[in-house]
């Protein structure tokens, strides 16, 4: 729709809640595989800022 706005909000569970180390990544591919392209996060590590690029 262009010029509009779309709202929706989807609420994922977390693979990776239970992993101390390493989440990014899983966490990266889920959001992927559900065609997300907008990430509003407090924090994000260089590693998965990469990913996410």
């Amino acid at each position: 729709m262009e010029g509009g706005t779309v709202e929706a909000v989807i609420v994922l569970s977390n693979p990776a809640l239970p992993y101390i180390y390493g989440a990014g990544p899983i966490v990266v591919k889920m959001l992927i595989d559900h065609g997300v392209n907008v990430v509003l996060a407090g924090e994000i590590g260089p590693g998965v800022l990469g990913l996410l690029e």
